[in-house]
């Protein structure tokens, strides 16, 4: 700890020794049956420094006691059997209680926005409405809501205000009698009203196959909702005197509206259940690496074809686990998750390579708190060449090689030089699912028979953290702008350089990812580098640099030593100056 003049404190000053760094938990995504234990605990909310010694683990109500058997489920019939066309994974069991219902296409609800005239396929179930909707008072609504799971209070509270704001725009509209821009307002949440207060004896039906209605998301369009009232969600506490209260917290709107129907992945695949194969489903060809156009790459597909298309299988490069097992252990069978791709999910491109959104469904017994049990990954893939596939391999490569805590969000403060003021301890790079291979390495050998290399072959897949959108430093404060900075300077003291900085290559996202995804915000967001095809590893660099006829090893250490902080300053010296911050600010 450091005083006030720059003195440091000793540990005799104080009564007991100074607690040890802490490392910050994100919201929970994953989940196991409840009678699987693993350490550290999959659905543990992080609560603060206060609360450290105990957590508050997130457990579904309906979630089924019996744990699967690990030999029948975590296996996969593709490795028996390539040749069967799947076109889905193996169904889970229902181990959550619908949210919602798919609403019944014999008589459609229909909304109008701003003229847009839109049908809704997913409304409430009807004991959501009876319980939480129609509930007279708040404290009727908080003691409702706690017989759900906690990670929904905080979905359903959202979408329980914005039903009331709805109902009392309704109301004030009638008795006021006004027209005009009042009165469209009226329309609008008339037919949410309407929507949410559907008939409960509508005979449910299969929705559309690219439909995706979230428990923590109001079933008609976000932006119906965002026009009633200013997003915000109940949360039930209690005062000095224990006696129930309601505490109402206010939502940022433009998270609320891009709320993604299926939760990004954000905490680390446990070691035990980390999945050996990959089945990848591609329709839309996006792995191949042929000439082809980039149109005819990610055209479209029709539905018949894509249900048709058979799954690649991929195996896992990186990371690499101890295998070793001590005698009389039991064989596990390999694990097997399964990847979805769609050319309309394309979340980035650069020179050497396109980056999708990939929805992932981890291989049992593992889980995840969505509608459809998966979660979505930013996946990576090489364009056609050997140049982007070497690019590809050296990223994959960097990424197994980074330190834990560079993916880590700790407790505290750091004082890193040359930063005048401390920085956040947050994590510098996206958290690493791997580095996939096809399997089938025969396309590959024929490839290179045919003169073509791997051109013709399928590209590697790199599964990371979904980290948001590229920065605009102009937009940013100087603590802002710093914060970026004191990223790449804990990259330089881990060794490594990222090689291409700038501004496209630093991501931000609504934060802290400690809350639950309503509850973040864009005033506190969170940033992380991206892109290290160029990246190099100290380690690296000096047996590249190291002369082997040299006499004195020594000297070309300490050459090479020199050159390579000469590296790091040209890097800082470039961010600086992407990041618009003045050689005296920071």
């Amino acid at each position: 700890m450091v005083k006030e003049f720059g003195e440091n404190y000793t540990e005799e000053l104080f009564e007991w020794h100074e607690p040890l760094p802490r490392v910050r938990r994100p919201w929970p995504i994953l989940k196991l049956p409840r009678s699987i234990e693993i350490s550290p605990p999959l659905g543990a909310v992080d609560e603060g420094s206060d609360h450290d010694g105990c957590y508050e683990k997130l457990v579904d109500e309906s979630s089924e006691e019996s744990s699967c058997d690990e030999a029948d489920h975590c296996s996969s019939p593709h490795l028996d059997n390539d040749d069967s066309k799947v076109a889905e994974p193996p169904g889970d069991q229902v181990d959550d209680e619908p949210m919602v219902v798919p609403e019944g296409l014999d008589n459609p609800m229909q909304c109008n926005f701003d003229g847009h005239r839109f049908t809704t396929t997913m409304v409430w179930a009807p004991k959501i409405r009876e319980e939480i909707f129609a509930a007279t008072s708040f404290t009727q609504r908080a003691e409702a809501l706690q017989s759900y799971p906690p990670n929904l209070r905080w979905g359903l509270a959202a979408a329980a205000a914005r039903y009331d704001a709805a109902a009392k725009s309704k109301a004030d509209a009638k008795s006021n009698g006004t027209t005009g821009t009042k009165k469209k307002a009226k329309k609008r949440c008339s037919d949410k009203e309407k929507s949410g207060a559907a008939s409960d004896t509508t005979p449910p039906v299969n929705p559309p196959a690219n439909v995706h209605a979230g428990p923590s998301t109001d079933p008609i369009h976000a932006a119906t909702a965002a026009h009633c009232s200013p997003p915000k969600a109940e949360i039930r506490s209690t005062d000095e005197a224990g006696r129930p209260t309601i505490i109402v917290h206010d939502l940022d709107p433009s998270v609320v509206e891009r709320q993604p129907p299926v939760p990004k992945l954000e905490e680390f695949i446990p070691e035990e259940y980390y999945p050996d194969f990959l089945m990848v489903h591609d329709p839309d060809n996006l792995t191949v690496q042929g000439e082809r156009s980039e149109d005819e790459a990610g055209s479209e597909v029709s539905p018949r074809k894509a249900s048709d298309a058979k799954p690649t299988k991929y195996k896992r490069v990186f990371p690499v686990f101890d295998s070793t097992s001590k005698a009389g252990d039991s064989v596990v069978p390999s694990r097997i998750a399964h990847l979805f791709l769609s050319a309309s999910d394309k979340i980035g491109r650069g020179h050497h390579s396109h980056v999708y959104r990939g929805q992932m469904k981890l291989p049992r017994p593992l889980s995840a708190r969505s509608p459809n049990k998966r979660v979505t990954v930013a996946a990576k893939l090489a364009r056609a060449g050997s140049g982007p596939r070497r690019l590809l391999d050296n990223e994959a490569k960097i990424y197994n090689e980074f330190p834990k805590d560079l993916t880590e969000d700790w407790w505290g403060y750091n004082l890193i030089t040359p930063c005048r003021f401390p920085m956040p301890v947050v994590p510098v790079v996206p958290k690493f699912y791997g580095y996939w291979l096809p399997v089938d390495e025969a396309e590959v050998d024929e490839g290179r028979k045919c003169g073509e290399g791997i051109d013709s072959a399928r590209s590697p897949i790199l599964l990371i953290e979904e980290c948001g959108t590229p920065i605009d430093p102009e937009d940013f404060t100087s603590d802002q702008r710093t914060e970026c900075l004191s990223l790449l300077l804990r990259l330089h003291l881990a060794d490594f350089v990222q090689g291409s900085f700038y501004v496209r290559n630093v991501c931000t996202q609504p934060g802290p990812l400690t809350a639950h995804p309503l509850m973040r915000s864009t005033k506190t967001p969170s940033f992380r580098i991206i892109d290290f095809g160029r990246a190099e590893y100290l380690n690296w660099y000096e047996d590249k640099a190291r002369n082997p006829r040299s006499s004195d090893k020594d000297d070309d250490d300490k050459g090479n030593r020199l050159e390579w902080w000469q590296i790091c300053g040209n890097e800082i010296n470039q961010a600086r100056n992407e990041l618009l911050i003045p050689l005296l600010e920071f």
